[in-house]
């Protein structure tokens, strides 16, 4: 099994965490998203979700991001309704053999894909094209 696929299945793909911040680092080459982890270590939800869990997500060498909000006509009108839910994603997967990927083949380092889903599905998403990935779990934080 691929490593990256391991890592995500090891923190539960992500499914059901809040997407808190994404960083831009390193000329823009360097991102990484920092969620609220939801999951205890028995893979259930946690009780204590008043106080913050972090992991980042870290993707170097990064060829491309793609976000697609898909906003609906009443996010539009009234943006100040937004709430933390809409950052709590479905799941994140790794998509092998796909025309993203194909741009990169001839370089010297391998590029991946993932994707970033909502339950909407395909409406709402984030699409990231990467070299090297990182997990770094940072623990509870009282708020």
């Amino acid at each position: 099994m691929n490593r990256i696929q391991e890592l995500l299945d090891k923190y539960q793909t992500l499914g059901e965490c809040v997407i808190l911040n994404i960083n831009w680092l390193h000329y823009g080459t360097t991102i990484e998203l920092v969620f609220d982890y939801v999951w205890d270590d028995d893979g259930k939800i946690r009780t204590d979700l008043e106080q913050e869990d972090r992991i980042t997500l870290r993707f170097r060498l990064v060829q491309e991001f793609h976000l697609k909000n898909a906003l609906n006509s009443s996010m539009v009108l009234e943006p100040q309704e937004m709430n933390w839910g809409i950052n709590e994603i479905a799941r994140i997967k790794l998509v092998e053999n796909d025309n993203m990927l194909r741009p990169y083949a001839s370089l010297p380092k391998e590029f991946h894909h993932i994707a970033i889903l909502w339950e909407r599905g395909d409406q709402r998403r984030i699409d990231i094209v990467f070299s090297e990935f990182d997990i770094i779990r940072h623990g509870i934080k009282n708020m």
